[in-house]
């Protein structure tokens, strides 16, 4: 299984870090704590359904149990209400608007990632607003998580977590805002046994992935078997 070669990657990455003597101390956590962030990452790819070689290209498998059960939960949920649905990585932007679009048709969705301009996110996030046909808009993190008012959605589907907390909980604000009339909904896809797991109990138990990583139990963190120390 694809995932479990590079969680096996990882901890072999994590023993040979552990030898690593020749910076200090403190410049050692901060190079060990990015590169895990990376490989973190790595297996969140996979997760999702793909996977990014070495020249950045979105690499995806013949299927993503998590984007199919995205478009189950986003057709059920468009009937009553607007959706959006949050993305950590481009790729899953990409993927997720075309699955959606042959879902919703073309007007029934939108979306907002770094490639999109200032003034075209602003049109877009203004026709989310005012169309009854838009049901649904897919976000990255990174460029939509805050001091954007989404409030016309009261439900968020995230595909894949964020690692800081902070990220998380200020795109949960994008629709729970003043003048919501609605019960806001949040839904959060999992893949069991993956590093999904220890993402969403670290963001449950309020902390940072990067503080997560120190508790040096490795192999249970990629098998989403971490518990917080």
């Amino acid at each position: 299984r694809v995932y479990d070669q590079v969680a096996k990657e990882f901890i072999a990455w994590v023993e040979v870090q552990k030898g690593g003597k020749d910076r200090e101390e403190g410049e050692r956590r901060e190079v060990f704590i990015n590169g895990a962030l990376a490989r973190v990452a790595k297996l969140q790819q996979v997760s999702a359904g793909f996977i990014y070689d070495e020249r950045g290209r979105g690499l995806r498998m013949k299927r993503s149990p998590k984007m199919d059960e995205a478009v189950e939960i986003v057709r059920e949920l468009a009937r009553s209400r607007k959706v959006i649905v949050w993305c950590w990585f481009r790729e899953e932007v990409i993927w997720a608007l075309e699955a959606l679009s042959a879902e919703l048709g073309s007007e029934g969705v939108t979306f907002v990632d770094g490639s999109v301009r200032d003034e075209d996110r602003e049109d877009r996030i203004r026709r989310f607003a005012v169309s009854p046909v838009l049901r649904a808009m897919i976000a990255q993190v990174a460029t939509m998580g805050f001091g954007v008012n989404l409030q016309q959605a009261s439900a968020a589907i995230y595909l894949t977590n964020p690692w800081s907390l902070e990220k998380r909980t200020q795109s949960e604000a994008r629709i729970h805002r003043m003048g919501q009339k609605n019960t806001c909904l949040y839904v959060d896809l999992v893949c069991p046994g993956t590093v999904d797991v220890s993402v969403l109990e670290a963001l449950r138990r309020k902390s940072d992935v990067g503080r997560l990583i120190t508790s040096k139990q490795w192999e249970r963190f990629t098998k989403g078997e971490e518990k917080d120390a």
